[in-house]
C-alpha cells in the first residue's frame, strides 16, 4: 500500500522556528480556501491533492505552479470511492437491507441512483448509527446535489428544447436522435420490469425517496460516474482531448476491461492515483477524457470511437472544444462498414489562441472512418479504401453528396433553429446554437479535405473508363473476325 503525507512540515523545522511559523500559516490559510470535498479527500486514510500546484475554482481544476510530468496530482483511495452496495456497517439493518435491495439490481446506474439518493436523505440524520460513514461522504454528496449543475443536463432540459434538438436540429440523419430522452423513470422502472422478480421494493423506495429526487441522483450519476463507481475529486476536472489532456490515471494502475471490479480489486489496490501526463504549466487547467484515454484505461476503454462529440452534447449538454470527433451512418453504401463516416476536426495551429475571435481559425480534418478495423480484416480494409478518398477512411463520391445536403440542410434552418432558441433557458439555447455551428463547421470541413482527395480518384477513374475503351476497342477487330469464322463454319 502507497501512502501519502498531505502536509509535511515536519522537516522543515532544520529550517528555523520562524521560516516553519510562516510556512504553517501558509498551508493552514492554503487548506482553509480548499474545496470541502478536497478536505474530505485529504483528511481520508491515503487521501491526497496536490493543493500545492493544484486549486479547485471557476467549476474546474487549474495548476498554480508548473507541475512536470508524472508527479502526482491526486489520490483517491478505496474508501473513498462511491459505489452502489458499499455499506460497512453490519449491525445497522436497514442498510443491510438497502444493500440487499442494490445487490438485486442489474442495471449498475439505476443502483448508483438508489445509492446517492438514500445517502443524500439520510445522511444528516445525527440519529443514523451510520453517523460517522454518512458524515466522511457528506461533503461530496452535498456537492454532487447541490453546487454541481445537474439540472442543466439534458435529462432536466425543457420540452421544447429536447424537442428543437431532435425534430429541428439533428434531423433524421445526424445524432444525437434521441436527444435528453433518459429518465430514471424510463430507465430503472425497464430494469425492474425485465430483471427483477417482484418490484414491490420497486415502489417502496421511490415512494420513500421520491421522483424529484431519483432523477436528480441519476442525471448526477450519468454525468459523473462509470462502470458502476464514482471518484470524487477526480471527477471535478474537466473534459478536453488532444494535446489539452493532462492528467489520467497512472498508466501501471490502468486496466483493459470494461468490468472494474473483474480486473481491478479496489479494496486490494487501495488508491486510484492520478498523474500529470504531459508538462503542465502555471495557469493551465487540467483536463481528463471522457472518452479518449490510453487504450489500457478502464474508464473510457475502446469508445473513443463510437463516443464522441455528439454523444457528449447528448450526455452533458455542452459542445466539446477542439478537437472534435463524428461520426455518422450515411445510410450511402453497400454495407455497414461504408455507410460509416467518422473523423475529427482541429485547429491547424497550436498556437492559436482561442480568446482572440480576430484570428481566423485552420482547421484539419483526420478520418477516422476505418480505424477500429482489426489486423484480419485489412484485406477487406484495403477493398474498402479503394472507393474512399485520401488516406484513413475518407469519404466516398456518394458520402461526398450526403455531407453537401446535410451542409444545405443546416444553412437552411438556422433562422428558425435561431427564432424558436430564444425563447429557451438561456444556456439552453446558447449550447442548441452552439452545437449547431459545430455540425455545419465539421460537415463543411470534411467536405473541403476530402475535395482533393475526390479530384485524384475522379481523374483516376477517367484514366481507367480510357484505358478500358481502348481495350476494348483493340479486341474489337479479333471479336469480329472470330464472329465470321464462326459463321463460316455454321453454315
Amino acid at each position: 500500500m502507497k501512502w501519502f503525507v498531505s502536509f509535511p512540515l515536519f522537516w522543515i523545522v532544520i529550517l528555523g522556528c520562524g521560516c516553519c511559523v510562516r510556512l504553517a500559516v501558509s498551508e493552514e490559510q492554503q487548506q482553509n480556501e480548499l474545496h470541502p470535498v478536497i478536505k474530505w479527500l485529504q483528511s481520508s486514510a491515503g487521501g491526497y491533492f496536490n493543493s500545492a500546484k493544484v486549486e479547485f475554482r471557476n467549476g474546474g481544476m487549474y495548476a498554480v505552479e508548473d507541475i512536470p510530468k508524472g508527479e502526482l496530482v491526486m489520490n483517491i483511495p478505496s474508501a473513498a470511492l462511491f459505489m452502489p452496495g458499499k455499506f460497512e456497517h453490519d449491525d445497522d439493518e436497514d442498510d443491510n437491507e438497502f444493500s440487499d435491495f442494490l445487490d438485486d439490481i442489474d442495471n449498475e446506474e439505476c443502483a448508483m441512483a438508489y445509492r446517492l439518493a438514500y445517502e443524500y436523505k439520510y445522511g444528516n440524520n445525527s440519529n443514523s448509527k451510520q453517523q460517522n460513514q454518512k458524515q466522511q461522504v457528506h461533503p461530496y454528496i452535498d456537492y454532487v446535489f447541490n453546487s454541481f449543475a445537474h439540472e442543466q443536463l439534458p435529462m432536466a432540459w425543457s420540452a421544447a428544447g429536447k424537442e428543437l434538438v431532435r425534430s429541428l436540429l439533428v434531423g433524421d440523419d445526424l445524432k444525437p436522435q434521441h436527444f435528453g430522452e433518459k429518465s430514471f423513470a424510463r430507465l430503472c422502472r425497464e430494469t425492474f420490469d425485465n430483471d427483477y422478480d417482484d418490484d414491490d421494493d420497486y415502489e417502496d423506495y421511490h415512494e420513500e425517496f421520491g421522483s424529484v429526487l431519483l432523477e436528480s441522483a441519476l442525471r448526477i450519476v450519468l454525468a459523473r460516474g462509470w462502470v458502476g463507481f464514482m471518484v470524487p475529486v477526480f471527477d471535478m476536472v474537466n473534459h478536453r482531448n488532444g494535446i489539452h489532456q493532462n492528467v489520467d490515471v497512472r498508466p501501471e494502475h490502468q486496466r483493459s476491461s470494461y468490468n472494474l471490479n473483474s480486473s481491478l480489486n479496489i479494496y486490494d489496490d487501495n488508491f486510484f492515483e492520478i498523474v500529470a501526463t504531459r508538462d503542465i504549466a502555471k495557469g493551465q487547467a487540467l483536463a481528463n477524457s471522457y472518452n479518449d484515454c490510453g487504450p489500457t484505461d478502464v474508464t473510457c476503454y475502446r469508445i473513443s470511437h463510437w463516443y464522441n462529440t455528439p454523444h457528449i452534447f447528448d450526455d452533458y449538454g455542452f459542445v466539446e472544444q477542439y478537437p472534435q470527433r463524428f461520426s455518422f451512418s450515411t445510410a450511402v453504401g453497400r454495407n455497414d462498414n461504408e455507410d460509416e463516416l467518422a473523423w475529427e476536426i482541429d485547429i491547424e495551429d497550436d498556437e492559436y489562441d482561442e480568446n482572440n475571435s480576430d484570428v481566423k481559425k485552420k482547421y484539419k480534418v483526420t478520418w477516422m472512418t476505418n480505424d477500429d478495423v482489426e489486423d484480419d480484416d485489412e484485406q477487406d480494409q484495403d477493398s474498402q479504401q479503394k472507393h474512399r478518398s485520401g488516406h484513413g477512411g475518407g469519404p466516398t463520391l456518394a458520402q461526398m453528396d450526403w455531407l453537401q445536403a446535410q451542409i444545405q440542410r443546416l444553412f437552411y434552418v438556422r433562422t428558425v433553429l435561431q427564432a424558436r432558441a430564444s425563447v429557451l433557458p438561456l444556456f439552453e439555447k446558447s449550447n442548441i446554437l452552439l452545437y449547431h455551428q459545430a455540425l455545419k463547421i465539421a460537415m463543411e470541413q470534411a467536405w473541403i479535405h476530402a475535395r482533393a482527395g475526390h479530384d485524384d480518384q475522379l481523374q483516376e477513374e477517367a484514366n481507367a473508363k480510357l484505358a478500358a475503351a481502348r481495350e476494348t476497342m483493340e479486341q474489337e477487330p479479333a471479336q469480329q473476325e472470330e464472329a465470321c469464322e464462326a459463321s463460316t463454319t455454321v453454315g
